[in-house]
C-alpha cells in the first residue's frame, strides 16, 4: 500500500424489505426470520455506531452495475 495509503470507508444499507428479498434469492426459499432479524440489528448497529465520515450509499432499487459506479465515482478512481 505505499506509507501514504488513501481510505475511503463506505456504509452500504438497504431497507429490511429489501434484505428480505436478497436473502429469500440467496437461499433459493424464503428467508428465514432470525436471517432477517438478525440483518435487521446488524444494519441498526452499523448505521449507529459507523462514523459519520463514512459514506453511505442506500442500495434499494439499484443494480450491482450502479452500485459500482456511484464506488468508483466516490474514490475517484480513473
Amino acid at each position: 500500500m505505499g506509507d501514504d495509503p488513501f481510505v475511503t470507508s463506505v456504509l452500504l444499507r438497504s431497507t429490511d424489505s429489501t434484505a428480505r428479498e436478497r436473502l429469500e434469492r440467496r437461499g433459493n426459499d424464503d428467508a428465514q426470520e432470525g436471517d432477517v432479524e438478525h440483518s435487521s440489528r446488524t444494519a441498526e448497529w452499523l448505521d449507529r455506531d459507523t462514523p459519520d465520515e463514512t459514506h453511505r450509499i442506500d442500495t434499494d432499487d439499484r443494480s450491482p452495475k450502479e452500485i459500482a459506479t456511484l464506488l468508483h465515482e466516490l474514490v475517484g478512481w480513473n
